[in-house]
């Protein structure tokens, strides 16, 4: 039996970038965020990085279609993401959400850290407010881990091209 870390298992990638994420948010400036980046996982174990970064939806977008490229050209059969995003914590979101402004513009809105990984069957997503000070870098919150299905533009993209990999 091998030693060597599996992170086909999700449960296994969402532990490991977590504990990257807090290691490099230690040494962060007190104003940067964590850079939007990628993980594929093939079935060899092979691991690509598709670091990303955008400024607007058009450019965001893009990296998705990016990372749908690289699920397929690699063989992915999971994916990793790490991004800094704006959250409503979900005593405030419930169903009004769908009625207000999206989370980078809600006036309630909490900055936050997300671990997502995903394979053709699953969904794995880690939360983590972030708190910043002047003087010291940002500090992440405890981890929230959610499983179950998503809803959104990327994980669509990214879901189908992991089934398709899977299919083939």
């Amino acid at each position: 039996m091998s030693s060597e870390v599996d992170f086909r298992d999700l449960s296994v990638l969402n532990a490991f970038l977590r504990n990257a994420t807090e290691d490099i948010g230690q040494t962060l400036p007190p104003a940067a965020d964590w850079m939007p980046v990628a993980f594929v996982i093939s079935s060899n174990r092979n691991m690509t990085v598709v670091p990303g970064t955008w400024t607007n939806d058009e450019e965001q977008h893009a990296f998705y279609e990016l990372m749908v490229e690289e699920i397929i050209a690699r063989g992915g059969v999971a994916v990793g993401m790490v991004v800094t995003i704006w959250m409503l914590k979900t005593e405030v979101a419930g169903e009004a959400l769908r009625n207000e402004p999206r989370p980078r513009d809600h006036p309630l809105r909490e900055e936050g850290l997300q671990v997502l990984t995903m394979s053709a069957d699953k969904n794995l997503v880690a939360y983590a407010t972030v708190t910043r000070s002047d003087n010291d870098p940002p500090k992440l919150g405890e981890w929230e881990l959610e499983e179950g299905e998503l809803e959104g533009v990327m994980t669509t993209l990214v879901k189908q091209a992991l089934r398709k990999v899977k299919d083939v």
